[in-house]
């Protein structure tokens, strides 16, 4: 299981030291391949099959060795595509590793951070559908509508589903 978020450089042979936590579960043969979110993804051979289903197109898996002192030499198509430069990201994600450019790994941070943000406050606008938090409830067999923000009930349930809403509009406009 790969977890942790590692800073690394790469050296001047293009290679990056992976990290010790992540060695030991690197055993065997390893593949690299081109992550949907333009970084790279690196896992055992075997963990590839559950890995793709993140993928929409199968892709493309090359076979990489780890040297002895721990390192993995990245070829000059996916350093390109993923826009590794010299800072990198090594990020453990359970079944596999990704490696990212630092700035675009940062940039990823913040868009998912901003998007949990949205997420939470539209949660709030929501609520938890408890009794207390209702707007409107339709009782079709006693034919009624509560509006629940002026406390009234309104009859026609069948009208009111057509569209005839002006008791339950001019009722809201005179709060």
């Amino acid at each position: 299981m790969f977890n942790g978020e590692y800073r690394r450089q790469m050296d001047e042979g293009k290679r990056i030291f992976l990290p010790p936590e992540f060695r030991k579960d690197l055993r065997g043969k390893t593949g690299i391949a081109k992550g949907p979110e333009r970084c790279l993804y690196f896992c055992p051979l075997k963990n590839w099959r559950r890995v793709i289903e993140e993928f929409e197109e199968s892709p493309q898996i090359k076979q990489v060795q780890i040297d002895k002192e721990g390192r993995i030499r990245i070829l000059k198509e996916f350093r390109e595509y993923a826009g590794l430069e010299k800072e990198i990201v090594i990020a453990g994600c359970g079944d596999h590793i990704e490696i990212w450019d630092r700035e675009r790994w940062e940039e990823e941070k913040r868009e998912i951070e901003e998007m949990g943000k949205m997420v939470d406050k539209r949660r709030l606008q929501i609520g938890r559908a408890k009794r207390a938090e209702k707007i409107r409830t339709y009782n079709f067999p006693q034919d009624r509508v509560t509006e629940h923000r002026i406390k009234k009930s309104f009859h026609n349930i069948e009208g009111i589903m057509e569209g005839k809403l002006d008791p339950i509009v001019k009722s809201l406009q005179s709060l």
